[in-house]
């Protein structure tokens, strides 16, 4: 996710942000995938081109909430 951000690749972020999302569902992290649902569909909007300023904003705002999220529900699973 971090490579597609550095790189304003919201496509490729659009596609890593959809596998979290059902992955983390799967597993029963339904905090993690509400938040990437969230993101995912913020993420739809910019590549449709609607809202580009306040989409992006929501974006870099809260990707690192969503990678932190990520990054502790896998120091949990990996407890198991």
């Amino acid at each position: 996710m971090t490579d597609a951000l550095d790189s304003n690749n919201w496509n490729d972020l659009l596609i890593e942000v959809h596998a979290l999302k059902s992955s983390s569902l799967s597993i029963g992290a339904k905090k993690l995938s509400d938040d990437a649902l969230e993101m995912e569909l913020v993420l739809k909007d910019v590549n449709n081109g609607l809202n580009i300023e306040d989409n992006l904003s929501f974006v870099h705002n809260n990707i690192n909430k969503l990678i932190a999220l990520y990054d502790s529900v896998v120091k949990e699973a990996e407890k198991i």
